[in-house]
């Protein structure tokens, strides 16, 4: 493909929507493009409508300033071999982030058209990864509307700069300069090495990577660096706490992820699988399965007692309260107890389960799916898993004691569901037993009827413990 030196991003989104992007990215001269450009203006029945798309993919997709660093870590994790390093550093004064993976890194044709052209992932069909969009670097640009992205493969690299253009926030637009590394200058090496070193004066990353990342031949190393210069400074003991949050669950066998030179993703070797059940849209045409939901338990350093909501160990969302709906005061008072004693619990979606565009929730089209196969695993932990871990019993309070004698009571005695069962659980078919229909991944012996108990206890003993 034929180099491109500069532009802006809104020319990007404009060409993308009237289906001209590749032939934007093949014009060999400024005085081209710009003329594709005028084209594409004077066929758009609103001629501001690819600023307006632009300022709505910086400003309004990420649910928080850590959604928008979630973004990025998701991107090293996609990028990375299973079992690589990531690292995060953050500048003493929090106006820098650098986010570096040990990926193969990006080809000049993946940075534009894949990187800056909105819409358009590269990760589409990609059984590993999460992304889908083609946004979620976008919305980087609302925390730090200047960025730097420096890619190595093992045939070269490039840097590329974004810039803000005009007075903001909000900023208009943004300006893009993509080039060469210099091998003059170092090239690859020296890059990263600057890339990687930041503020704080740490090893570059070709000193970290290591013969890791070299490879067993002494190949140059590769990856990618996207450094970030914050609009408002991050204090670091917040950026740890957010980053922690974000990205504590990760398997660490799937990514080592580091702050600063410490590993964060600690708490995952600290839980346990305890339940699994198939997410299942109960569509007539057969296509609705989603995969399995995975539900851990654990306690101790880096595991808050609440419900966290996961897709590859990221966090999606945080639920201190896991069962809100009046149908479900039983689920609420044992998930309370649990969470009074300490444990927490993370709910592991499968890749397949649709995420919203700031990924802060699951899609619509699946989020009823999602809760009865939440609401079914945590009725497997109880029967059985919960009633046989001593550790467990012997922290929880006398309530949940007696939550569990009424639970197993009604479960032992194969009492049938009633009409009216929660609304969360209506997404799935029943079968006997009351799990959803497949939810037999991990056979329950000791408890046939162990959903229906759950529910039916739950209905008998409302008065005494709503």
């Amino acid at each position: 493909m034929t180099r491109i030196s500069c532009g802006l991003l809104s020319e990007l989104v404009l060409v993308r929507m009237h289906g001209r992007a590749d032939a934007y990215l093949l014009h060999a001269s400024e005085e081209a493009r710009a003329d594709l450009v005028a084209a594409c203006r004077d066929e758009a029945t609103v001629p501001d409508l690819a600023t307006r798309i632009l300022a709505r993919t910086v400003y309004a997709q990420a649910a928080s300033r850590a959604a928008a660093l979630r973004e990025l870590v998701q991107n090293a994790l996609d990028a990375s071999p299973r079992g690589g390093r990531i690292d995060v550093r953050g500048a003493e004064d929090g106006r820098e982030i650098t986010v570096l993976d040990r990926g193969r890194g990006m080809t000049r044709t993946e940075l534009l058209e894949d990187l800056l052209v909105p819409f358009r992932s590269g990760k589409e069909g990609e059984p590993g990864s999460i992304g889908e969009h083609g946004i979620g670097f976008f919305s980087a640009l609302e925390i730090a509307p200047w960025i730097e992205v420096i890619t190595a493969t093992r045939l070269g690299g490039h840097r590329l700069r974004i810039a803000p253009v005009g007075d903001g926030p909000p900023y208009v637009d943004f300006s893009w300069t993509l080039a060469p590394l210099d091998p003059a200058r170092g090239g690859v090496e020296a890059a990263l090495g600057d890339a990687g070193r930041g503020a704080h004066g740490l090893r570059g990353a070709e000193a970290a990577l290591g013969d890791a990342g070299r490879g067993a031949y002494g190949l140059r190393p590769t990856g990618t660096s996207v450094r970030l210069w914050l609009e408002r400074p991050i204090p670091r003991a917040t950026l740890a706490t957010e980053l922690a949050g974000m990205v504590g669950l990760v398997d660490p066998t799937e990514a080592r992820i580091y702050l600063d030179g410490v590993l964060v993703n600690t708490a995952r070797a600290r839980m346990r699988r305890v339940a699994r059940v198939p997410i299942s849209t109960a569509r007539e045409d057969g296509a609705g399965a989603l995969g399995e939901l995975t539900l851990y338990v654990g306690r101790g350093e880096g595991i808050e007692p609440r419900l966290s909501i996961v897709q590859k160990g990221l966090c999606v969302a945080i639920r201190p309260d896991p069962f809100p709906g009046p149908e479900l005061g039983l689920h609420r008072e044992l998930a309370r107890a649990i969470a009074a004693a300490g444990f927490g619990l993370a709910a592991e979606l499968p890749l397949g389960v649709p995420l919203n565009k700031g990924r802060s929730a699951v899609a619509a089209q699946a989020a009823a799916a999602v809760e009865a196969a939440l609401v079914a695993a945590f009725e497997r932990f109880v029967l059985c898993d919960a009633l046989h871990d001593r550790e467990l019993l012997r922290a929880v309070d006398h309530r949940l004691s007696s939550v569990l004698d009424r639970l197993v009571a009604a479960a032992l005695a194969g009492e049938p569901a009633a009409a009216s069962a929660p609304q969360a659980t209506q997404a799935a078919p029943q079968a006997p037993g009351g799990v959803s229909a497949g939810a037999h991944a991990e056979p329950a012996p000791r408890a046939p009827a162990g959903a229906d108990g759950v529910r039916h206890a739950e209905r008998r003993h409302s008065s005494t413990i709503g």
